[in-house]
């Protein structure tokens, strides 16, 4: 298989099947276009956009995703354990059926997301902005309030009264 370097003004409109071990891809855009059947393990994309692509039955453990846009991306079926996401715009996309046991979500801008029919059991939510958050309908400030009310002793701290 013939090893290439650099992809100059080429449109890639799918990879399948294809392995990117411990590779790189930057400085590109990968628009409208698909990426299944792939083993990507290791591999760092950054300064990329990746709008509306669609990431089907891919291996990418320990990826790095960093400075890209993925606006209405979709993935399906796809295993990026252990990877690292910084400075990424997701926004207009949609998550079913994911794991995301153990993860570390910081520093994330998730105003006017909604989270349904997940399992939230050991979920930890500190130092965050809670207006207009709700919980079953119910806004999170006046449960922190009222639980403050119930424990004077023992209050929940905000990052309002820190």
């Amino acid at each position: 298989m013939e090893k290439i370097d650099e992809i100059l003004d080429k449109e890639i409109g799918i990879l399948c099947s294809c392995t990117i071990s411990n590779g790189e891809l930057a400085r590109c855009a990968v628009i409208d276009s698909e990426i299944w059947e792939g083993f990507m393990d290791g591999t760092v994309l950054r300064d990329t956009r990746w709008d509306k692509a669609l990431f089907e039955r891919d291996f990418m453990d320990n990826a790095v995703f960093k400075n890209m846009s993925m606006k209405n991306a979709w993935f399906h079926l796809t295993n990026l354990k252990n990877s690292t996401v910084s400075n990424l715009s997701m926004e207009g996309s949609k998550f079913t059926d994911m794991t995301m046991s153990k993860c570390l979500i910081e520093r994330c801008d998730v105003k006017n997301t909604k989270i349904v029919s997940s399992d939230l059991k050991g979920v930890e939510i500190s130092d965050c902005g809670y207006d207009d958050m709700t919980i079953e309908g119910v806004p999170v400030r006046k449960l922190i309030e009222a639980y403050n009310q119930l424990n004077p002793d023992n209050p929940l701290i905000t990052n309002e009264n820190k």
